[in-house]
């Protein structure tokens, strides 16, 4: 479900530096990715953002 524009809770990007400083350790495609899930969901792609970012917790690079 896609939420219209004017029906979406503001966040700012602020709120979510730090997951976004942790896409872009894993790797320059997860940080686009998780930037355009925000901008294009806003707090709705906020969880999307979340559990992209846990699953480098989870299965690490090796």
């Amino acid at each position: 479900m896609i939420l219209p524009d004017e029906e979406r809770p503001f966040q700012s990007i602020a709120g979510n530096a730090s997951h976004l400083d942790q896409a872009k350790a894993i790797g320059p495609a997860t940080e686009q990715l998780c930037q355009c899930l925000f901008e294009q969901e806003g707090r709705v792609g906020q969880r999307r953002l979340w559990g992209i970012v846990s699953l480098a917790k989870r299965y690490p690079a090796h």
